[in-house]
């Protein structure tokens, strides 16, 4: 419901908090959704409207870079297989009016997507921080039930917007190997 812009205190106090954490070396973050935007923000980037024009909710393809290939594959569960080949994309849900448009300085791009052309990134000069624009953590089934109504009684979306989000919500979501890297990255070190 707040975009890192706005004249509250408590985000402005937030944002120096990031700045403190990032800076130390053994202390790990995680930024999702806003936290993503107030991690860009605090570390010296862009945050605004949605590169593609509009309000982003569905199902999303994610293009994943080498990088994140390799993390997803060291985060996968260990098993007597031989580990999974790191995939490309990922579908993940999202919603959101604003993304990080640019990267702090020290950031490093690991995905981008459509609605988010910086949809995960690394940053923070010890690289412990770990953002994504997406949610991982959501279910379809909690956005239909929480976010679609909303969105639907403000006329954030048309009812062919919708319709299309519907059908994007129809595709497998790879929350699971996300989650999995959260977790994973959160424990290191």
């Amino acid at each position: 419901h707040f975009n890192v812009d706005e004249p509250h205190d408590w985000i402005s106090n937030l944002l120096e908090v990031v700045r403190v954490c990032a800076a130390l070396p053994l202390v790990r973050i995680v930024g999702v959704c806003f936290g993503c935007q107030v991690v860009a923000a605090a570390l010296g980037g862009k945050v605004g409207p949605n590169a593609c024009g509009g309000y982003v909710y569905r199902n999303e393809r994610v293009q994943v870079a080498p990088t994140l290939q390799v993390m997803l594959a060291a985060s996968a569960p260990s098993a007597t297989a031989p580990p999974p080949v790191p995939p490309s994309s990922l579908q993940l849900l999202a919603t959101h009016g604003n993304c990080v448009l640019q990267l702090p300085p020290d950031a490093e791009r690991l995905a981008w997507s459509e609605g988010s052309p910086n949809e995960w990134f690394v940053a923070g000069e010890h690289k412990n921080v770990l953002c994504c624009q997406c949610h991982p953590e959501y279910t379809v089934e909690l956005l239909k039930d929480r976010i679609s109504p909303k969105l639907s009684d403000a006329g954030t979306l048309s009812p062919n917007e919708l319709a299309a989000v519907e059908e994007s919500f129809s595709r497998p979501v790879d929350s699971t190997a996300a989650c999995a890297l959260l977790r994973t990255f959160l424990l290191q070190g």
